[in-house]
């Protein structure tokens, strides 16, 4: 595993990796080089989670605006502290009649599929080059 993954980043002469990948116990399988690739590749961690979080943002765009509750309090006429002439109490929320909550929970909704096709595409060029490393490997291994 240390040995592909020091070929992908260094390009190893493929002697030194064919000596160091017969010392492994792993299964040295295709499958196995693409498992670890996507399972071990900082990026493609960083992409996902851009995409978690942009996923979480959709309901939030959805959401209401938040609910506003207030008490103004007047004195007038003295000037004691415990006595009050009037008490006004508001309580107020905006109704979407409008659709915009609809319209930036879409929007939302496309930037998270933007993002989730930016990972995607993460996801299969770093499964394209596993797999071109892999077989050059093969190759070289063969050609000994």
């Amino acid at each position: 595993m240390a040995a592909l993954l020091s070929a992908l980043s260094v390009r190893l002469p493929a002697e030194e990796i064919v000596a160091t990948s017969s010392v492994s116990t792993n299964p040295f399988s295709i499958n196995w080089v693409v498992g670890e690739v996507l399972s071990n590749n900082p990026s493609l961690k960083s992409a996902r989670a851009n995409w978690e979080a942009m996923k979480q943002r959709i309901p939030q765009a959805r959401a209401w605006e938040d609910l506003r509750v207030g008490v103004d309090v007047e004195r007038m006429g003295t000037t004691r502290f415990d006595t009050f002439t009037d008490n006004e109490w508001m309580a107020a929320q905006e109704l979407p009649l409008s659709g915009k909550n609809r319209k930036r929970g879409q929007a939302a909704a496309a930037e998270a599929a933007v993002v989730f096709e930016e990972f995607r595409r993460r996801e299969l060029d770093l499964t394209a080059r596993a797999r071109a490393a892999y077989y050059r490997l093969a190759n070289a291994y063969e050609q000994l």
